[in-house]
């Protein structure tokens, strides 16, 4: 089939891929009848390529044989500020305009006020950073469909951490994968810093067989000194430490008492550990042995941990893979301590968010303020794929504190700027002020034909609860259930189109769950209790035409 297009002020054409029905497919580009450039897609697997074209310039586009997963143009010089143009090919070429995105994020699921891809899959946010006046998200991603696989890293830009400009992917799978029946791998989570006018990238590669009787797992870095053009991968850390099998991953970095400080997770001699490693020069790693391992033997595997200096005390992070393999729910858990002498000595810890749909929690500081985003996950097959959908989401990004001995975290000021008079059913802000300690307060948040989400808080208990048809999940069922650590004096919500965001007395405890409710209406009711809705407002898109009008 061919298209005619007009390059823009594009100079490169993004084009992941595969051939149809085991054969070779092809895309091809002609400029005055003349063929100009061309790629062939040999392999069973998705390929990417790209191809050079002059800006402002009409070409023919021909493909053959050609299923396109993902397809976007840019200028690299100008990707900041402009951002990719996504491009859809059916019976006809469709340009997204990356400012306003708002027409092709439309479908039911797809959350308003939440960061997510263009389209596929998301987990962990990685990378985070400000650097040349923007602030840098990377992300785990999947372009090729709504399920973990394939991993790349997603990048987006934002000069306020709400409104986001989606950039060209940042790392890829390994080409050797193309082909490998059985085989898996992919650039996985890690983190960026800013040092001497450079950002450097750490993060792991992934080597292995589809049942996980063979696994490799080493950690990587590259540089960027525009934030948008990344020099090649090298090596790092390449072996593990003794006890380890294959889990070695994440690598996260931080400054610390006058020295680099990289904490890797995993697993040593079948206990979850989070392990360090010290640089002076960002290139030269001294392994310093295990800085924490969990005695839970509810937990098997730590991931995604991060460790930094907070209101005067050190603060580990780390995700938790269960020892049950049934078992889907993963937790985040926080320590807070001393650091000395590469010996973390713990005096409290939590779990950071009770709704379990936050995890793998990245933080980095800027001005002054420890920024954290989670991954809003799902557990698997929970989630209802729409075509040209996504799946998953970063949370609302959060400003952390220490209060009383505890982590506590709260949704950043800049969110007001999306807040408007609530005219009709859609996302809302809603706060919570309790008016007497006794009784139960039940409020409906989202309600559907046939399903509905509420709020209950009875006796220092605050429970979600799923009503009805919701999805594949089931009639009745809590959604999560916990207790307050003390009386519940206010209660923040965050109700976005699949997705709920709780915050319980300024933030000392956090609540996240996602749901899916068929033509929700989204909207408090509040059917009985002693809290009183004492603000509420519509929140606006990040995505569309009217994103950033003031309030």
């Amino acid at each position: 089939m061919r298209y005619t297009v007009d390059s823009s002020a594009s100079t490169q054409l993004h084009i992941t891929g595969k051939g149809r029905n085991g054969r070779i497919g092809s895309i091809r580009l002609f400029q005055n009848g003349e063929a100009c450039a061309e790629a062939y897609f040999k392999f069973p697997g998705y390929e990417t390529f790209f191809l050079s074209w002059e800006e402002h310039t009409e070409y023919e586009v021909e493909m053959e044989n050609l299923d396109v997963s993902l397809a976007y143009r840019f200028r690299p010089e100008s990707v900041l500020e402009q951002g990719v143009e996504f491009m859809e090919f059916g019976e006809d070429i469709r340009i997204i305009d990356p400012k306003h995105l708002d027409g092709a994020f439309c479908q039911q699921y797809r959350n308003r006020h939440h960061f997510s891809p263009f389209k596929g899959w998301m987990n962990d946010p990685n990378g985070l950073c400000w650097f040349n006046g923007y602030y840098h998200a990377f992300y785990q991603y999947n372009p090729n469909g709504q399920k973990w696989g394939n991993m790349h890293w997603g990048h987006a830009v934002s000069r306020d951490l709400l409104h986001w400009t989606h950039l060209p992917i940042a790392a890829y799978p390994q080409i050797e994968l193309n082909g490998c029946d059985g085989w898996r791998g992919g650039a996985f989570s890690g983190s960026a810093v800013v040092h001497d006018g450079i950002m450097q990238l750490f993060y792991t590669r992934h080597f292995g067989k589809n049942d996980r009787s063979m696994q490799r797992q080493w950690q990587v870095t590259k540089e960027s000194r525009d934030g948008v053009r990344f020099t090649h991968e090298e090596s790092c850390i390449w072996g593990t430490p003794e006890g380890v099998d294959w889990n070695f991953r994440d690598p996260k970095v931080t400054y610390l008492k006058d020295r680099w400080v990289m904490v890797v997770g995993g697993a040593c001699h079948n206990r979850p550990s989070v392990f360090q490693y010290w640089s002076e020069d960002l290139k030269n790693w001294t392994y310093g042995g295990i800085l924490y391992q969990e005695t839970n033997p509810r937990y098997a595997i730590a991931e995604c941990p991060d460790f930094f200096c907070l209101d005067g005390k050190y603060v580990l992070i780390a995700g938790y893979i269960n020892s049950d393999a049934e078992q889907q729910e993963r937790d985040t858990l926080y320590y807070i301590g001393s650091y000395k002498d590469g010996v973390f000595s713990i005096e409290n810890q939590g779990l950071m968010d009770y709704g379990r749909d936050f995890y793998a929690p990245q933080t980095f500081s800027h001005e002054g303020r420890r920024i954290c985003f989670g991954w809003n996950c799902c557990r698997d097959g929970a989630h209802i794929e729409e075509e040209g959908g996504a799946n998953g989401t970063l949370s609302l990004p959060r400003e952390l504190s220490l209060k009383d001995g505890k982590l506590a975290g709260t949704v950043i000021t800049e969110m007001h700027a999306l807040m408007c008079e609530a005219a009709e059913p859609g996302p809302f802000y809603l706060r919570l002020e309790s008016e007497a300690e006794e009784g139960m307060t039940e409020l409906l948040l989202a309600d559907g034909p046939s399903a509905s989400l509420c709020l209950q808080i009875e006796k220092g208990e605050v429970r979600l609860l799923l009503k009805g048809k919701m999805g594949r999940q089931q009639s009745g069922e809590f959604a999560c259930a916990f207790l307050a650590d003390s009386p519940v004096k206010t209660v923040e919500a965050y109700v976005d189109c699949a997705l709920v965001e709780l915050y319980l007395n300024a933030g000392a405890q956090a609540c996240t769950r996602r749901f899916y409710i068929e033509k929700a209406a989204l909207r408090p009711v509040l059917k009985s209790g002693n809290f009183r809705i004492a603000e509420y407002k519509g929140i606006r898109s990040i995505w569309g035409a009217d994103s950033d009008k003031e309030v």
